[in-house]
């Protein structure tokens, strides 16, 4: 209580009111320790602490003491950035709510806000401008003289969702930014990130404040009833017949509705999966005579349908299950919620948890129910279907959660597609530029790690591509190519969109689909929670009319892969080789575990990665990350005439062929071995992936395109490391004979 009245004392007079008049009895540790630092100190910081635990106004309160503190007429503005609009428009209201009595405006700024109350809140002498990146980026490139006043008068920048920008083209992008930010405005705003998981915080704190990460200070707040959590997970095999009787999906959606009376999210990893849960249990409702209750939340929807299902949760005033893709997962507040429902293995520890975080609140005790579907063991041949892979990665996550251990950063510095963005935006910012002053701006190597050549080269592919041309003065020009490209509305984004077709009912927008779901006149449709017919395709306008109808129809989906962590493999391994069965098993998945364990000692994997067919091929496990898995096709591609069929799990190839690639790589440099890589796929003597991972990487030559996609896609000491340390047994067969000729 005594830390409680210490850190109240330090805030102003107008929100101590503020406090008392909603009732609270004492501040929570976050709010606490992030009062005195924000108070007293001056270092950038990080404050970690569960969703709902108070992280906002933990950094709220005392950023608006400090404005509060200011003279009143001295200009003074703290720059709120978040990754999701909607989460913008819910700050909009809470901060509102703080501010309602003090002479503070909150300006939201996203495309879905009027100019009006932009230009009121830039007028105003102290704000919170809530903002995203990217509409932080069309600020610098068209109101670059409000940008600069703006930034020079901000002494506190507050990143949300840190952990969704860390090592990410948006981050990366974020930071460029900022750095920009700076640079015109000679201003050095302090940096506040709120995350509700944290991984390696010496990595973060780098990715908050590149360049001086000593100054960087952490307030670690943890989960207090971790050891309290309700959870379960149920296991299903999916029948091989047809028409089975018992879908397991039908079988997990009467598990939900068995909870019908509560308010829950369910997280299926997408939008299909959301909108045929949602169906199924408002069928289940019906049949019932009941009403539905089951609502579709997820990025195709329409702003009002979602905002409407947001706004009905916060009510709480009827029980209602919201299934969602991951646009309910960070912070949005939509009140209490009782059940966080898991279906499929989680994308990621990190975002598990952020799930987890959602129920729980109001000091309850967080419930999650999670559900994995594993392939029917009769109906593959794959070793890898048999090991029951959903059911041991959703095991693995939990653990790892236990353990308090999440996905850390999978790359630093920045991509040099995201370099080759922020470039051809400086260009724009500043209406064209020598190239010193372009290269002083990105020369920082903390920031962006890229060195002159490789700058260089950025600078020489824009003419290739008629973006730019350099003047007899030596200033650096936009093009009319240029121009457009960069006068584009999607050039302020840094993430890849689908080109997608309006979905309208009766004159009202519900919706957008992505264009490849080639969708005709007559068919119907699964979307918003609802049965349609489509009436009417126009291709011009890019729209889909329809209306309502019985029949059931599909929802397009889109693929979406994820990289999992070597350290999420590693525990699946280990759950293998382990006697011990988690106690929040049910039945079913524990005979599937079970199941999985015995044909794992079987083929005796418990005492080597492999087993080896008569035909000389062997199967490998080496029970590591995506990206590693990639960097081991790489290098058993590049040493040897065999390209390995690789799983999410495993890889298939001939046994001389792990060999060769040993042998290849042995007593060479990780860099050594890099440089053969690029020249290997430079001169096409292997064809293996160079893909366009990035929306900007056709900016980049052919050679900086493979290493950015190398880069971003490849863990290759971790691969080389992995093979070096792979031991198969004796083969007969003369491949050093065969090397040395």
């Amino acid at each position: 209580m005594g830390n409680t009245f210490n850190s109240f004392e330090l805030l102003h007079k107008s929100i101590q009111h503020w406090i008392y008049k909603q009732g609270w009895k004492e501040l929570r540790p976050a709010q606490v320790h992030a009062i005195k630092e924000i108070r007293k100190g001056s270092s950038d910081l990080i404050i970690y602490a569960p969703t709902a635990s108070g992280k906002t106004e933990a950094a709220f309160l005392p950023l608006i003491s400090n404005l509060l503190d200011f003279p009143i007429k001295k200009r003074s503005h703290i720059l709120y950035i978040s990754p999701l609009k909607a989460l913008i428009n819910d700050q909009w209201n809470r901060l509102g709510k703080i501010c309602s009595e003090i002479p503070i405006v909150i300006i939201p700024w996203h495309g879905d806000i009027s100019s009006n109350i932009k230009s009121k809140g830039l007028q105003s002498t102290k704000s919170v401008l809530l903002i995203t990146p990217e509409s932080l980026e069309a600020m610098l490139l068209n109101k670059n003289n409000i940008a600069r006043q703006l930034f020079r008068n901000t002494h506190c920048v507050i990143i949300d969702e840190f952990h969704s920008f860390i090592a990410t083209d948006r981050g990366e992008q974020l930071m460029s930014i900022l750095h920009r930010l700076e640079d015109i405005s000679s201003a050095k705003p302090r940096r506040i990130a709120l995350s509700a998981t944290l991984s390696e915080s010496n990595i973060v704190a780098k990715s908050l404040n590149p360049t001086s990460t000593n100054k960087v200070e952490i307030i670690n707040s943890p989960f207090v009833n971790e050891a309290k959590i309700r959870l379960i997970l149920k296991g299903y095999e999916k029948s091989i017949e047809e028409n089975s009787s018992s879908d397991p999906m039908t079988e997990i959606i009467k598990d939900i509705y068995n909870f019908r009376n509560k308010t829950n999210l369910v997280f299926p990893n997408s939008r299909k999966d959301v909108e045929e849960i949602v169906d199924g249990g408002n069928v289940l409702m019906s049949k019932m005579g009941q009403d539905k209750i089951f609502f579709a939340h997820h990025g195709s929807l329409s702003k009002q349908i979602r905002e409407d299902i947001e706004e009905k949760a916060r009510l709480g005033n009827s029980s209602l299950t919201i299934a969602c893709t991951s646009t309910l997962e960070m912070g949005i507040d939509i009140g209490n919620v009782d059940t966080v429902f898991q279906v499929g293995s989680p994308p990621s520890v990190s975002s598990l948890r952020q799930r987890l975080g959602r129920s729980g609140r109001r000091d309850n005790i967080p419930r999650l129910r999670a559900s994995v579907v594993e392939k029917s063991a009769s109906s593959s041949t794959s070793i890898s279907v048999l090991f029951r892979e959903n059911l041991l990665q959703t095991i693995s996550c939990l653990e790892l959660i236990k353990d308090n251990w999440f996905e850390p950063p999978a790359r630093s510095g920045t991509s040099l597609c995201i370099v080759a963005h922020q470039t051809l935006a400086l260009i724009a910012q500043k209406g064209g530029a020598k190239f010193s002053s372009l290269w002083r701006s990105f020369k920082d190597n903390d920031l962006y790690g890229i060195n002159e050549i490789k700058f260089i080269s950025v600078l020489e592919n824009f003419k290739k591509l008629d973006l730019t041309l350099e003047l007899e003065d030596g200033l650096i020009h936009l093009t009319d190519k240029g121009e457009k490209v960069v006068n584009r509305f999607d050039f302020y984004t840094v993430f890849s969109t689908e080109e997608e077709f309006k979905i309208i009912s009766s004159g009202k927008n519900i919706g957008v689909i992505p264009i490849h779901a080639m969708l005709s006149k007559g068919d119907y449709l699964l979307f918003a929670s609802r049965r349609w017919e489509i009436l009417s395709v126009d291709i011009d306008s890019k729209s889909v009319n329809v209306k309502p109808a019985s029949v059931k129809g599909k929802t397009p989906n889109s693929c979406v892969s994820f990289n999992v962590h070597t350290k999420v493999r590693k525990g699946m391994m280990n759950i293998l080789i382990s006697d011990k069965t988690p106690k929040y098993l049910d039945g079913e998945a524990t005979n599937l575990l079970t199941q999985a364990r015995t044909i794992f000692s079987n083929f005796e994997l418990n005492k080597k990665q492999y087993f080896q067919e008569e035909n000389g091929l062997i199967t490998w496990f080496p029970w590591v990350g995506t990206r590693t898995m990639n960097g081991l096709k790489l290098l058993i591609t590049n040493f040897t005439e065999e390209t390995p069929r690789v799983g999410s799990i495993e890889i298939s190839c001939n046994a001389e062929s792990i060999d060769f690639a040993k042998l290849g790589i042995q007593g060479k440099s990780n860099k050594q071995i890099s440089d053969l890589l690029f020249e290997s796929i430079k001169n096409k003597r292997i064809q293996v992936f160079l893909p366009d991972s990035s929306k900007w990487s056709w900016l980049l030559s052919d050679d900086l395109k493979f290493e950015d996609s190398f880069n971003r896609e490849v863990d290759l000491d971790e691969a080389i490391y992995t093979l070096n340390e792979f031991e198969l047994e004796p083969i007969n067969h003369q491949i050093e004979n065969t090397m040395k000729k």
